[in-house]
């Protein structure tokens, strides 16, 4: 349920930058955090990137 709701949050403020790409830094957000999520599945997560938590993928507009 984390994972759903952090993918929709990122997705909400995308859609409420007006400056916002999809291609891309939207999708290559969402691709990383994808692939952390298959790490921590996997219970590699802690080998690989030991200091990256959930609350490391967020959408931030451009200035």
């Amino acid at each position: 349920m984390a994972l759903f709701l952090k993918i929709r949050g990122m997705v909400m403020a995308f859609e409420e930058d007006p400056a916002a790409e999809w291609n891309p830094r939207a999708l290559t957000l969402i691709n990383a955090l994808h692939e952390w999520a298959v790490t921590v599945f996997l219970g590699t997560n802690d080998l690989l990137d030991p200091e990256t938590t959930i609350n490391d993928f967020a959408w931030t507009a451009r200035r």
